[in-house]
C-alpha cells in the first residue's frame, strides 16, 4: 500500500507555521535596532540606495513590501500580521491562502534585513515555505477525517530540498579543506567553539 502522507502533511504544515511564527515574532522585538530609522542598517537608506545604483531594476531585484513603506511603524505591521496568518495557518484554516501570503511577507524580511538575514535557515524557510504551498490542500479548513488529494510532486520537491539541504552542508564542508573535517576530529571541538547555550553555574568566590 502506498503511504497516503495524509497526517505527515497536516503536522508538516502546522508546524511551518509555528516557525513562522517564531520567525516573525523574533524579529519584531530586534527590528528597530537592526534595521530601523536608527538602527544599525536602516532599511530606508539601504533601498534608497539601491534606487540610485540600478533604478527601477532595484524592485524587481529586491522584491520586498518595503519599498510602500520604511518606516519603524510598518515594519512592526508586517512582523504583525505574519505573526497572526502564522497562527491561523497552525489552526488549519485556509492554508494554501496563508502560505502564499507568509511566504510574501517572510520574502520582505530578508531583502529588509540585509546582512542580518544572510544566513542559510532565512533562504532554508522561504524554499520550504514556497514548497509547502502546493502541498497545502486546496480547502478552507484542513480536516483529518477527510483528507483532500496530494500532490505526489510537491512530496518529491519537499524531499529533494532535505536531500540538497544535506548533500550541499557536506560539500561545502569538505571543500573547505579543513583537516579537522577530513580527520573527523570536527565534533571534538565542536562543543568548546559553537556558541551553544549552557545552564549557567554561580561559583563561590574562594577565601
Amino acid at each position: 500500500r502506498r503511504p497516503t502522507y495524509f497526517a505527515a502533511r497536516g503536522w508538516f504544515l502546522r508546524c511551518l507555521g509555528v516557525i513562522y511564527l517564531i520567525a516573525f515574532l523574533s524579529f519584531w522585538v530586534q527590528a528597530d535596532g537592526l534595521i530601523g530609522a536608527h538602527g544599525v542598517l536602516p532599511i530606508a537608506q539601504f533601498l534608497d540606495g539601491a534606487h540610485q545604483q540600478v533604478g527601477n531594476d532595484a524592485y524587481r531585484l529586491l522584491p520586498t513590501f518595503c519599498w510602500f513603506n520604511a518606516s519603524d511603524a510598518f515594519l512592526h505591521f508586517l512582523c504583525a500580521v505574519g505573526a497572526a496568518i502564522s497562527v491561523i495557518l497552525i489552526v488549519g484554516l485556509a492554508p494554501v491562502l496563508c502560505l502564499v501570503l507568509l511566504f510574501a511577507l517572510y520574502l520582505s524580511l530578508p531583502i529588509a534585513g540585509q546582512d542580518f538575514y544572510s544566513f542559510q535557515w532565512d533562504i532554508l524557510l522561504l524554499e520550504t515555505g514556497f514548497l509547502a504551498i502546493f502541498l497545502a490542500p486546496w480547502r478552507w479548513r484542513m480536516r483529518a477525517d477527510a483528507p483532500a488529494p496530494l500532490s505526489r510532486l510537491s512530496v518529491f520537491l519537499l524531499q529533494f530540498l532535505l536531500f540538497k539541504l544535506i548533500f550541499l552542508s557536506v560539500v561545502v564542508k569538505l571543500t573547505s579543506c579543513d583537516p579537522s573535517l577530513w580527520n573527523l576530529i570536527a565534533l571534538d571541538y565542536h562543543s568548546l567553539t559553537d556558541t551553544l547555550p549552557t545552564v549557567p553555574r554561580f561559583v563561590a568566590p574562594s577565601g
